[in-house]
C-alpha cells in the first residue's frame, strides 16, 4: 500500500520524501549515540540531520536535485565508514556501504565514471574495514546485535523502495519508448518526408474509414501542378523539391480546420473538405489556383512561378460507397483541364455536370 501511494508522486517529490525519511533515521541514531554514550557520532548525526533538511528544502529542480543527490551519497557513504570504524564490524553499518553500491545501477543523476568512482570507493572502503574495523569489547553484545537488526531494517527498506520504484518507472520507460517508437514508425508509413503532408497511404488508412461516420456533403480534390518536369528541367530537382513544399504549404494554409491535404505522388495532391458544398469549394480553390500562380517560388538564387490545376468532385458522404468513384471522377476532371489550358479548377457534383 505505502509502495503503491510513494509511485504516484511525482520524481521530486519522491526525491524529498526520501531526504526526510533519511533525516529522521538519522534523528534516531543521534538518540541513540548519545544514549549509548559516542558523543562524536552524536555531532556526526546532527551535521547529517541538518544536510537532508537543507536537501528536501533545496532539490526542486534537476541542477539541485542532482546536486542534494551527490550530497546524500557522499553523507551516507561517511557516516557509515565512521560509524563502522568507531563502533566495529558487529554494529552492522558497513551494511549501508554494501546497499550504496547497488546506486550505480539505477542512478541516472550522475555520470556513468562518477557512478563507477563510487562504486569502486565503495568497495575499496568495504574491504578496508573488513580487515580493520574490529568491535570493542566493551561494546560488543546485545547493544551491538540490536544495532545491527536496526541497520538491517534500513537497509532492506532502502533496497526494496529503489527497487520496486526503479522497476516502475522502468516498465513505464519501457512502454513509453515502444509507443514512440510505434509512433515514428507510423509517422514513416503515414508522412510525406518531403513536405510534412500526409501520404496516400494515411488516406486510405485513417480518412476513408471514418467517412462512413458522416453524412454531410463533402468534396475531394486532386491538384496537379503544371509542367512540373519542365520546371525540374530548367532548375533542377532541388528547386523542384522546394517548389513542392512552397504549394504544398500554399494549399494548407488556405484551408478550414479539419480540412486534410495528401501528398497524392509525384507533384499532386488530393485535398479532403468535409460539410461543404460545391459552390463554397470551388471558391476556396479558385483561391488556392490565385495563390499559386501569384507565389514567387525561389531557392539558391533561381526564381520562378508556376501553376497547378484542379480537378474537384462535392458528393455526400452518406450516399457514395465507393470514395474510388469520386477519385476517379476527380482525376478525370483533372486531366480535362490540362487539355484545356490548364491553370483552372474544374468543379463537378459526383455522378452529375459541370458548375
Amino acid at each position: 500500500m505505502l509502495l503503491n501511494l510513494f509511485a504516484r508522486y511525482g520524481f521530486y517529490v519522491k526525491l524529498r520524501a526520501m531526504f526526510a525519511a533519511f533525516g529522521l533515521i538519522h534523528a534516531i541514531y543521534l538518540a541513540l549515540f548519545i544514549y549509548i554514550g559516542q558523543p562524536l557520532l552524536a555531532c556526526l548525526n546532527i551535521l547529517s540531520v541538518a544536510l537532508y533538511a537543507a536537501c528536501v528544502y533545496a532539490a526542486k529542480d534537476l541542477k539541485t536535485a542532482a546536486i542534494a543527490v551527490a550530497a546524500v551519497r557522499i553523507e551516507i557513504f561517511a557516516h557509515a565508514f565512521i560509524c563502522t570504524l568507531v563502533l566495529g564490524w558487529d554494529y552492522g553499518f558497513q551494511n549501508i556501504i554494501l546497499a550504496l553500491m547497488s546506486m550505480v545501477f539505477f542512478s541516472s543523476l550522475a555520470t556513468k565514471g562518477v557512478n563507477n568512482f563510487f562504486a569502486y570507493a565503495k568497495g575499496a572502503a568495504y574491504l578496508f574495514l573488513y580487515f580493520y574495523a574490529k568491535t570493542p569489547p566493551q561494546l560488543a553484545g546485545t547493544q551491538a546485535e540490536c544495532f545491527y537488526i536496526l541497520n538491517f531494517i534500513v537497509v532492506a527498506a532502502f533496497i526494496i523502495v529503489l527497487v520496486v520504484d526503479f522497476s516502475r518507472t522502468f516498465s513505464a520507460k519501457l512502454r513509453q519508448e515502444m509507443l514512440e517508437r510505434q509512433e515514428r514508425l507510423s509517422e514513416l508509413a503515414n508522412k510525406d518526408p518531403l513536405t510534412g503532408l500526409l501520404n496516400r497511404n494515411a488516406f486510405y488508412e485513417f480518412a476513408v474509414p471514418r467517412m462512413q461516420f458522416l453524412s454531410c456533403d463533402a468534396s475531394i480534390v486532386l491538384c496537379d501542378i503544371d509542367d512540373f518536369k519542365k520546371l525540374n528541367d530548367a532548375h533542377g530537382h532541388a528547386f523542384g523539391d522546394e517548389a513542392l513544399k512552397i504549394i504544398a504549404h500554399a494549399i494548407k494554409s488556405s484551408l478550414r480546420e479539419g480540412d486534410l491535404v495528401y501528398r497524392w505522388g509525384g507533384e499532386e495532391f488530393l485535398i479532403f473538405l468535409s460539410d461543404i458544398n460545391l459552390e463554397n469549394s470551388e471558391h476556396i480553390f479558385e483561391r488556392i489556383r490565385r495563390k499559386i500562380a501569384e507565389t514567387q517560388l525561389e531557392f539558391e538564387g533561381k526564381s520562378a512561378k508556376t501553376s497547378a490545376t484542379f480537378g474537384l468532385v462535392n458528393f455526400n458522404v452518406k450516399a457514395v460507397k465507393d470514395v474510388e468513384a469520386v477519385i476517379k471522377q476527380a482525376d478525370k476532371l483533372l486531366y480535362e483541364g490540362k487539355n484545356s489550358g490548364k491553370n483552372k479548377v474544374v468543379a463537378q457534383a459526383f455522378g452529375g455536370d459541370y458548375l
